[in-house]
């Protein structure tokens, strides 16, 4: 998942790092956590990049759930990360772990473009709260990944009339 919008630096924002959701940015991340808690009632972790923005979006996802899942920041997810340690990283849950990762894009987009093409410049363009809801049998892809779901604010909300 992408995090939601965000206020730009300036004011008293004076870091890229430390830019919070705007409210729309929150309204957002609140409808992608009620569809993803229906999703995936069984999520387990949700990991984000320490940066602000995404910490508070993993935040209200996990506020969606009845036993909200442990949420942890990790540097994995921070922008430019590498896709090999943010997999070292996953593996060391094991696998049929349900995990949420909340980052950036593009790196977001292109890690979703590797995983299910192996194509990394085939990234997948995620909007902000934008969700790529992806199964792989393992964190080390001996498997096939299928991408289950591709969803954003835009297109629930124009579902939902």
């Amino acid at each position: 998942m992408r995090h939601g919008e965000a206020n730009p630096v300036g004011g008293a924002i004076a870091r890229d790092a430390d830019r919070v959701l705007t409210e729309r940015g929150r309204e957002e991340v609140r409808l992608m956590a009620e569809v993803l808690a229906r999703l995936e009632p069984d999520l387990e972790r949700i990991v984000t990049s320490p940066l602000a923005r995404a910490v508070e979006s993993g935040r209200i996802v996990a506020g969606a759930f009845p036993m909200p899942p442990p949420l942890e920041q990790s540097e994995t997810l921070a922008p430019g990360f590498r896709r090999t340690a943010l997999l070292k990283h996953l593996e060391a849950y094991g696998n049929d772990t349900h995990i949420l990762l909340v980052g950036h894009q593009p790196d977001l987009g292109e890690l979703v473009g590797w995983l299910i093409a192996e194509i990394p410049q085939a990234g997948i363009a995620l909007g902000t709260a934008s969700l790529a809801v992806l199964t792989l049998r393992r964190v080390a892809l001996d498997g096939e990944p299928t991408l289950r779901a591709l969803l954003t604010p835009a297109l629930l909300q124009a579902l939902d009339t």
